[in-house]
């Protein structure tokens, strides 16, 4: 499993001699690897790297071929099921991993965001429609909190959001 992550830039191999004269493998985190562990925020990439690991992710790929020559869904055809954001919230475990992914990614990407862009500056308030868990907009609305955030989602995935100051 090293070397296969090694091989994938995940990790970087050396070739070690000891004392003894014989030679072993030593493993490193390479620079891409940590996106896997958690940053000075607690997030990372790691909530959606496994997601899309998942099965119910993963097998609708196995139908791709025959959907696109019937003009169907991979989704559909894997699980009996139109909705594949319906379909993984039926479990709590993906339910979770999915709010986590998304969650982390919109950290790191605003995080970004904020630091480039201005624009910001001069609005009083903002909706975040589809905002998930309000990643987003509590972000914004801690670096100005003269906006007025609010934060429009599905009712099961505003239930599990955490209140954050100036986010309605």
């Amino acid at each position: 499993m090293l070397q296969l992550l090694a091989s994938c830039s995940f990790l970087t191999c050396n070739l070690v001699t000891n004392k003894d004269g014989n030679v072993f493998r030593v493993y490193g985190l390479a620079s891409v690897g940590r996106y896997l562990l958690p940053n000075e925020d607690g997030v990372s990439l790691a909530p959606i790297f496994l997601l899309s690991q998942e099965n119910v992710n993963v097998d609708p790929w196995y139908h791709l071929k025959d959907c696109l020559l019937e003009g169907t869904l991979p989704f559909m055809k894997a699980h009996n099921a139109k909705n594949p954001f319906e379909y993984a919230m039926k479990a709590a475990r993906r339910r979770n991993l999915f709010n986590q992914s998304m969650h982390n990614h919109a950290a790191l990407v605003m995080k970004k965001i904020l630091e480039i862009y201005k624009g910001f500056e001069e609005i009083n308030q903002l909706v975040d429609v589809a905002g998930g868990l309000g990643a987003n907009i509590s972000l914004l609305v801690s670096k100005y909190p003269q906006i007025r955030g609010i934060n429009f989602d599905l009712p099961h995935v505003i239930k599990d959001a955490p209140s954050y100051q100036g986010i309605h």
